[in-house]
């Protein structure tokens, strides 16, 4: 707890291996959410590495799929016109 009374810092650590954490880490994240949704007055939020990664993996494969079907068209589009000449 702060000095003021007003941040709580829970920390704690998962037992087992990395690929444990990982198959369990999405729980912990829907509880996490729902305290935050319950409590909208206060800031809720979870960090660490095994929540983080899976973050940004599921954001990576976002942007992947994303810059793939933006790059199909435009592909095709300057095939057309290199075959076209």
């Amino acid at each position: 707890m702060s000095a003021d009374g007003r941040t709580a810092l829970l920390e704690w650590d998962m037992n087992g291996t990395e690929k444990t954490a990982e198959s369990n880490v999405d729980a912990l994240t829907r509880q996490t959410d729902a305290v935050a949704r319950a409590h909208r007055d206060f800031y809720v939020g979870q960090a660490g590495v095994v929540s983080s990664k899976k973050a940004l993996n599921k954001e990576f494969s976002s942007q992947l799929g994303k810059a793939g079907m933006r790059s199909l068209p435009l592909t095709l589009l300057i095939l057309a016109v290199v075959s076209a000449r």
